[in-house]
């Protein structure tokens, strides 16, 4: 049997709209009777939450009030759309390693990926951790360009991108 969810938008005095400003969470118990609480991540998951206990035992003054599924599922569509507004307009990244010091192309300092956005703008991240890790905005190339990074960038396929950051 799947769960039954329970959506709820969170609202405060700063932000009283029904948008999911503030969030959207879910609640929904488990077939062994054990209550989840969720809340829609930047991630574009579903992720645990303390949000809705906190509004019960009034430590966060907000109101979760009841929305539904509907409403959520144009909340996800909405966030998907905010998240991936800069991805590639051709679907393609160009990947290098950054390499100073006695790094190597093989153990670089950082991967960096760069793309030209749908609006035109140049992006750039730089793969942060290891894996599971995400894709952070960084400026490594304008800075080494202006001289306030030093090493180089060196060209790398996706393959090995996906190599070193794995």
């Amino acid at each position: 049997m799947s769960p039954r969810y329970e959506y709820y938008a969170l609202l405060t005095d700063f932000h009283p709209e029904l948008d999911g400003s503030n969030g959207i969470v879910r609640r929904w118990t488990d077939e062994a009777g054990q209550v989840h609480d969720e809340y829609y991540s930047p991630r574009l998951v579903w992720e645990s939450t303390r949000d809705l206990v906190m509004i019960e035992n009034g430590e966060w003054q907000a109101e979760a009030r009841p929305i539904p599924a509907e409403a959520v599922a144009a909340y996800e569509a909405a966030e998907h759309a905010r998240v991936h507004a800069d991805d590639p307009a051709d679907g393609k990244y160009s990947y290098f390693a950054q390499v100073k010091g006695s790094a190597s192309v093989d153990n670089p300092t950082s991967v960096v990926r760069t793309w030209i956005a749908p609006n035109g703008n140049h992006k750039e991240q730089q793969h942060v951790g290891g894996p599971g890790y995400a894709w952070e905005a960084s400026d490594i190339q304008s800075d080494m360009f202006d001289g306030r990074e030093r090493g180089e960038l060196v060209p790398i396929t996706e393959e090995t991108a996906l190599r070193l950051i794995g």
